[in-house]
């Protein structure tokens, strides 16, 4: 990353979610704005949660803006940059993977259990037993509805960490020690 891009390519690049960053050397930070785009894309499909595509001009208009203010910059200003993932304040070496251990290993028992659930409905419209408008209002409903209750817990668990910090800060304030924590206590 010692030069910057020409400006033609780096615009034709810039157009494309992350392409733009990419091909000025800055791939870190070109997968994530990607993977936000189509992992967005991908959510509404299969959530069927139609308000969420207004995100996508967002992430479009700030992966396309970022690779030209970023192509703009003076030299010495660009070979400052650093490349970084978008949301990760440290290397992927350094994050402690074990945190989302359990939210993955959750979010895929669901999609299989959709995925056979899905494969079993059809299986029953072929026989004859159901219709497939009723596979239909099934396929709708259930991904909306876990997509719901998913967003309600991850608020939920949002909350309660909060509420823990206020509670921990309000004993502290009172010229206490922080308690220790016990066996089976989360962080």
């Amino acid at each position: 990353m010692t030069h910057k891009k020409n400006g033609f390519f780096n615009f034709c690049f810039a157009c494309f979610p992350g392409a733009g960053q990419m091909f000025q050397g800055f791939l870190k930070k070109g997968v994530s704005i990607m993977l936000l785009f189509f992992g967005n894309m991908v959510l509404v499909a299969w959530s069927g949660l139609d308000e969420l595509m207004f995100c996508l001009p967002v992430i479009w208009f700030y992966g396309f803006f970022d690779a030209l203010n970023t192509n703009s910059l003076s030299d010495e200003e660009f070979i400052q940059v650093k490349d970084e993932y978008l949301f990760v304040n440290s290397s992927i070496d350094k994050m402690d993977l074990k945190k989302f251990r359990i939210p993955v290993a959750v979010f895929l028992v669901l999609l299989g259990m959709y995925s056979l659930m899905k494969e079993f409905l059809r299986n029953l419209e072929s026989c004859g037993f159901i219709s497939w408008e009723t596979i239909y209002v099934i396929e709708d409903m259930v991904p909306r509805t876990v997509f719901s209750l998913a967003v309600i817990a991850l608020g939920v668990y949002l909350i309660h960490g909060k509420k823990t910090e206020l509670q921990e800060e309000a004993f502290l304030e009172m010229g206490n020690e922080k308690p220790e924590k016990e066996e089976g206590d989360e962080e």
